[in-house]
């Protein structure tokens, strides 16, 4: 028997083991190269992905917020008056008199804000005018004036004093007699025989045709003839 199969045989069982144990710390290191290679491999791809990712998260945010900004209602407001800067201006909802003011600049010097409401809503469409101090002591002056003249004709008969007269009615009453260029239908119809129609065809005639030169012209309003006419002809004026 050779050397070598006498060794072979005496540490046969010892051999083996040692091969095996090679194979397996082998296989394990191959095995864990590869694993490094593949974990390495998945760590560039996962960041190459969030490299492209995260840009397009940015879009995706950005995109939303200016959807969520042209989502909000806007009025146009007109600003004018005692500001200084008149103009349209754009404003959120929910925002307030004051607001709309403070965006065309402000106030002027001369400006009164005591007639305006600071605190209500702007709405769509908006005119907001500030008046000067004076414009607003005039029309506070002829408020009062109109007050106090109201009062006066409360219970007194217009028909007897002059004062009491609107604007309207001075116009269309001289000396007692109903206008028959000025007067309203309900004013023509308090003459004896003029009823809503006679007095609307009135209006309608001088209307289309122009005012009456004399009252003698009325009887071109169709009804209205010779007898209706010295009716009604101590009553009228032109």
């Amino acid at each position: 028997m050779s050397r070598l199969k006498y060794f072979w045989e005496i540490h046969r069982s010892k051999i083996i083991g040692w091969i095996f144990f090679i194979i397996v710390l082998v296989s394990a290191c191959i095995g864990i190269y590869f694993l490094n290679v593949m974990t390495t491999k998945a760590d560039a791809i996962d960041a190459e992905f969030e490299d492209k990712e995260v840009p397009l998260l940015k879009v995706e945010e950005e995109n939303i917020l200016e959807a969520v900004e042209d989502s909000e209602i806007k009025y146009k407001v007109d600003v004018k008056g005692k500001v200084k800067k008149e103009g349209v201006y754009e404003l959120e909802e929910g925002k307030r008199v004051i607001d709309a003011i403070n965006a065309a600049g402000g106030l002027s010097k001369d400006a009164d804000v005591s007639v305006i409401n600071l605190s209500k809503k702007v709405i769509d469409e908006m005119v907001i005018i500030v008046y000067s101090k004076d414009e607003v002591k005039n029309f506070t002056k002829t408020l009062e004036e109109e007050i106090v003249k109201n009062e006066k004709c409360a219970n007194f008969d217009k028909l007897q004093n002059d004062s009491c007269i609107g604007e309207e009615n001075k116009t269309s009453s001289v000396d007692g007699k109903i206008s028959i260029n000025s007067s309203s239908v309900e004013e023509l119809m308090n003459l004896t025989g003029i009823g809503e129609a006679k007095a609307k065809a009135i209006v309608e005639y001088r209307e289309k045709n122009g005012e009456f030169k004399k009252i003698e012209d009325v009887m071109n309003v169709s009804g209205i003839g010779q007898a209706l006419f010295d009716k009604i002809k101590d009553n009228i004026t032109i």
